[in-house]
């Protein structure tokens, strides 16, 4: 990490701002059935970061929230939770029930799980 003084920018902001280095992994933190389902679903949860997780997904999947409260059942994950306060183990037990279960995200609402440099999302 380094500081970057709010000198360094024109017009200066009223923060200081901080360069990170970011390391791949060799290998993803979590395993998951499907990397695939897994982007999508990240992506569903986030979509609307402010909603519960049941309601964001139930309206990502153009699902019932009785059926998507099953499976975050199913997955032990709480559905009146927020998006960024689910851990990847919990994300992951999702996207796996999801999987098992063969749902699967509409078509125009998929990850395309590419980057311009070749490596997937999940590198």
């Amino acid at each position: 990490m380094m500081a970057i003084s709010p000198t360094c920018f024109f017009p200066e902001p009223d923060v200081t701002s901080t360069v990170l280095k970011l390391v791949f992994r060799e290998e993803p933190a979590i395993r998951v059935k499907d990397e695939g389902v897994f982007r999508d679903l990240v992506r569903a949860a986030f979509a609307h970061r402010r909603k519960m997780l049941l309601n964001s997904i139930a309206e990502w999947l153009r699902l019932g929230k009785a059926r998507i409260a099953t499976l975050l059942e199913a997955a032990r994950v709480d559905g009146s939770k927020r998006a960024e306060q689910l851990t990847l183990e919990e994300l992951a037990r999702i996207a796996d029930v999801f999987y098992d279960e063969s749902l699967s995200f509409p078509a125009e609402r998929r990850s395309t799980g590419r980057h311009r440099n070749g490596r997937s999302e999940m590198e």
